[in-house]
């Protein structure tokens, strides 16, 4: 949610105009937990200088980073990606999609060799964050009807609704918790994984049951691996 501070002076004067993002609960504390383990925050990061974008042939804009692979199995490749709006996104995404694609205990790496590359075209799966309307447009080029609050797999793009990745959905500890389990569900799609369902009131939800509509007595669980 942003919030809008507008101070007018007396006429003829410049309108200036402060934006800034509505507080997110972006920290964890060490009493959230997910997967049965506590998630410790650790020191806050140093400010960073933005990451450095480079367009697609199709709209997007690319984080131009190749990294080495991690996991093991056949390997499956990669590019993380934001719509132009959400350009200021990109640090967030990439660190995000790191922590979650680079967990080699719990996340899809514990079965599968995964890496980033820079070029689109030899990516087996796009991750995408994008805005309502261009997760719509690209969801129903597969039949799905995202109604501007969910994300989808539409066969190349593991797109993500910018809606959730702000503000979450019921239930989870922690926006990072959410985005998490975000990134590692369409992800999972984009691996061939199908959608699964709540074992039961009180189980650990899996990662492959659609969480954002609800956990139907599941607990959170933003990972493949328990």
């Amino acid at each position: 949610m942003w919030i809008r501070l507008a101070a007018v002076a007396a006429a003829g004067l410049t309108l200036v105009t402060v934006t800034h993002r509505a507080a997110e609960s972006d920290a964890v504390t060490p009493t959230q937990v997910a997967d049965g383990a506590v998630i410790h925050p650790g020191p806050a990061p140093a400010a960073r200088p933005p990451i450095p974008l480079r367009p697609t042939g199709d709209g997007h804009l690319l984080v131009p980073h190749a990294r080495p692979a991690v996991g093991t199995g056949s390997e499956t490749t990669y590019t993380v990606e934001v719509d132009p709006a959400l350009r200021d996104q990109a640090t967030a995404l990439s660190q995000a999609v790191t922590a979650a694609l680079d967990d080699t205990t719990h996340g899809w790496a514990a079965s599968v060799r995964l890496r980033q590359v820079a070029d689109p075209d030899t990516a087996s799966i796009r991750i995408l964050l994008a805005e309502p309307a261009v997760v719509d447009g690209l969801c129903a080029q597969a039949g799905y009807a995202t109604n501007g609050q969910y994300s989808c797999w539409n066969g190349r793009f593991a797109a993500l609704n910018s809606l959730r990745w702000f503000d979450g959905a019921d239930g989870f500890a922690s926006i990072q918790q959410y985005r998490r389990y975000q990134i590692n569900h369409e992800f999972g799609h984009g691996l061939g994984h199908a959608h699964e369902y709540c074992a039961g009131p009180g189980q650990l939800a899996p990662v492959m049951m659609q969480q954002s509509k609800g956990l139907l007595g599941c607990r959170p669980n933003p990972y493949p691996s328990r």
